[in-house]
């Protein structure tokens, strides 16, 4: 639905991608963090994908209102993504989750705990860390009450139909080719013969 005539349209930029939102609001307060939230129609987002974990940034016009973080964005169910942003997100104090490291650099672990508590990646310097190789990672979960009958991309993330997600999760170990499937009641994936 459009906004009415005479009103300047709300608009969320993540990294490249600008979008118009639906029911966009801004808050405002002394002593607390900005934020903002609105809907993305469907369309908007097939158009011009988001990278969610960029910086973003809130406008009516060419008036900058806020800036700040995704920290929440959820599917609806026509297709469209309600967002909310904060801004000042790395000045939350928070205990960082239990982990376990294993053959880690102390450099990867600050990395880790900065990204956690939201530094953007162009904000983080440590010494050391650029000089590590790239590894890519590929995580493979099944999502409860998601279904879909095709490969469906909304962003960098990537849906696919059990099928599709068994055939990329094939892999080579022990000599043997092993694959992953999901249980009956999509509740985890279990080891193929």
């Amino acid at each position: 639905m459009p906004e009415p005539p005479g009103r300047d349209q709300l608009t969320i930029t993540l990294g490249t991608a600008s979008v118009d939102v639906r029911h966009g609001r801004v808050t405002t307060e002394v002593n607390k963090p900005d934020t903002a939230s609105g809907t993305v129609p469907a369309d908007d987002m097939k158009r011009s994908p988001a990278e969610w974990a960029t910086p973003a940034e809130v406008a009516i016009g060419s008036d900058v209102l806020t800036s700040g973080q995704v920290v929440e964005a959820l599917p609806e169910s026509d297709g469209s993504v309600a967002l909310s942003l904060r801004s000042g997100v790395e000045l939350d104090e928070g205990l960082m989750p239990a982990m376990v490291c294993q053959n880690l650099t102390p450099g990867e672990i600050v990395y880790a705990a900065a990204r956690s508590a939201g530094f953007a990646i162009a904000n983080i310097k440590i010494h050391g860390l650029d000089d590590l190789p790239l590894e890519p990672i590929w995580v493979l979960a099944p999502v409860a009450g998601v279904r879909v009958d095709r490969t469906v991309r909304i962003g960098v993330v990537e849906f696919m139909d059990p099928a599709a997600g068994q055939a990329r999760s094939c892999t080579r170990r022990h000599g043997r080719l092993a694959s992953l499937s999901p249980t009956s009641r999509s509740t985890g994936w279990t080891t193929c013969p």
